[in-house]
C-alpha cells in the first residue's frame, strides 16, 4: 500500500517532509504534524467540456448541477485552505 497515507505517516514519524493535497489532511493531523501551505494563493481551474451543439433541457440541468457542485467544492476548499494552520 502506498500513496498519500504513506507520505503522511512518513512525516508523522519524523522521517522527513511530505507534500500533500489539503484533501488528504484531517483535523487531527494538526496535532501530530507541522502544516504549512506552499503558497498564500490557492489557484483552482475547473473545465467542463461538451459539444457545441444546443443542449437539451436535461443536459442543461446536468451542466448547471455540475457547475453548482464545483462552486460549492471550491468554496469549501478555499475555506479549509484559509483556516489551515
Amino acid at each position: 500500500m502506498g500513496g498519500w497515507p504513506i507520505a503522511k505517516e512518513y512525516a508523522r514519524q519524523g522521517l522527513g517532509v511530505a507534500v500533500l493535497p489539503i484533501a488528504c489532511l484531517s483535523p487531527d493531523d494538526a496535532t501530530d504534524l507541522t502544516i504549512r501551505r506552499l503558497s498564500d494563493e490557492l489557484v483552482m481551474e475547473d473545465f467542463l467540456i461538451h459539444r457545441a451543439d444546443s443542449l437539451t433541457r436535461s443536459q442543461r440541468d446536468v451542466k448547471e448541477a455540475l457547475q453548482r457542485a464545483v462552486e460549492h467544492h471550491e468554496r469549501d476548499t478555499r475555506r479549509l485552505w484559509k483556516n489551515l494552520v
